[in-house]
């Protein structure tokens, strides 16, 4: 059937017309990009249940297939360029890539260069892939992003759920080596990608009890789990979205400090957590604390912190844990002290890079913050609270510069700038904002 919006003066010329052009970009473009979203928000936290570390080549498939789609569309160029000047424009990413060029020039002081160099390729890498997404999603974008971050929590939810309860574990049926790969990475995703779903529907000014919805059903996994990560991520971030909510009404300057003085105060309260911990065991909860590995915790980073002191300034090198010196800690046969890593990112900074290190991580969240405070205002509380409640558990949890992690965190930051664009989404379908491709002119 012929389309009516085709009129006799755009067949005048033979060939397409540049209306019949926008439509056929418009469905590929859409075609592409679903797929994209797809892949990082409804397969990947599925296959993290499988592949708890396989975050970040799901992000990688998805910027793929986004340059695809621009490359089809003839904006590939204009893309990549506007990718720079998005760069050079940006404090929290001009920050970030200083931190990441200095992680790469530890090589020259590292005691182990492999593992610099991978952790280094891990920091470069996704921020390569936050910038590329920042510049190719777009504002009409956001209602397939939601859709495909509601199909990956509910199918991901259920699938936990079913092993959880043990009625049927279907990673044990399809991955020999199950038992040394916990559910905990993958719950976290789907419990961090339940927050987006929160923030983008307050954000948006709709739809909220879906995104409640989600954030219940992320916690009745979660507190079904051993994931104590997740229940304090999904503990933390209820209360600080109530809190910035309070801040952006009576003192909006007040929201962008919280995440800074997190990250810059943590290293000086460890010190006093182990009076505070040894109270704690003598009025009966020693067994609450060492399920919760919360004296283990404590000694890691203080090990750590102890050890950054010897070489305060620069560090010991990204990503190189298992080959410094701890005190009181033996080296194995290998020569690799006994953790992997410092379980939290302020701790791990400065025994990697230092001061140095710690103040542009340090400055890359508080620029990003700055950031946030620039959206529209109905964005700002929800991105405070997100940005937040990941910076906590970042904190006392996983290793810094895990790929998994890096990605999430991008994946989870990403829709909220670009939703913050534009500011509440109208509904309904919008057209493609990019022009027809050479072919079609």
């Amino acid at each position: 059937m012929e389309n009516p919006s085709i009129t006799k003066r755009d067949r005048a010329g033979g060939g397409p017309s540049l209306r019949e052009c926008s439509l056929e970009a418009e469905t590929r473009s859409n075609g592409l990009r679903r797929a994209a979203w797809f892949v990082a928000y409804s397969a990947m936290p599925v296959y993290a249940i499988f592949a708890g570390g396989s975050a970040a080549t799901f992000l990688a498939i998805a910027t793929v297939l986004l340059l695809a789609d621009a490359l089809r569309s003839g904006q590939l160029d204009t893309a990549l360029t506007q990718a720079f000047r998005q760069i050079s424009g940006s404090a929290p990413l001009i920050l970030a890539l200083l931190f990441a060029a200095l992680g790469w020039l530890s090589l020259l002081w590292s005691p182990w260069p492999a593992d610099t160099v991978r952790f280094a390729t891990n920091i470069t890498g996704v921020l390569a892939l936050a910038v590329a997404w920042l510049r190719l999603a777009r504002a009409g974008d956001m209602a397939d992003i939601e859709r495909m971050i509601l199909l990956g929590i509910v199918v991901a939810s259920g699938l936990l759920l079913l092993a959880l309860y043990g009625i049927v574990d279907i990673r044990a049926q399809l991955v020999a080596r199950h038992q040394d790969s916990p559910f905990n990475r993958s719950i976290l995703i789907v419990s961090t990608f339940a927050a987006v779903l929160v923030a983008l529907a307050f954000a948006a000014g709709r739809r909220r009890a879906l995104g409640w919805a989600a954030l219940i059903l992320a916690a009745i996994v979660a507190f079904n789990s051993g994931s104590e990560t997740s229940q304090l991520f999904l503990l933390a971030f209820p209360p600080l979205l109530a809190l910035f909510f309070l801040t952006e009404r009576f003192a909006g300057w007040l929201s962008a400090l919280v995440a800074p003085l997190i990250y810059f105060v943590f290293p000086l309260l460890v010190p006093l957590m182990r009076p505070l911990l040894d109270m704690a065991a003598e009025l009966g909860y020693r067994q609450l604390l060492v399920s919760s590995s919360a004296m283990a915790r404590q000694e890691i980073w203080t090990s750590f912190l102890n050890t950054a002191m010897q070489r305060p300034i620069l560090g010991w090198g990204l990503g190189t844990e298992r080959h410094v010196p701890l005190a009181s800690q033996a080296m194995d046969a290998n020569g690799l002290g006994p953790w992997t890593h410092a379980h939290s990112l302020p701790v791990q900074v400065l025994a990697n890079l230092g001061l140095t290190g710690f103040i542009l991580a340090g400055g890359a969240i508080t620029a990003l913050c700055l950031t946030i405070g620039g959206l529209p205002k109905a964005s700002r509380a929800p991105a405070f609270a997100l940005v937040t409640a990941m910076l906590v558990v970042w904190s006392i949890s996983h290793g810094a510069w895990q790929s998994w992690w890096l990605a999430v965190v991008a994946l989870a930051l990403v829709p909220l700038f670009v939703q913050g664009r534009t500011g509440p989404r109208i509904p309904g379908r919008g057209r493609a904002d990019l022009p027809c491709n050479e072919a079609c002119r």
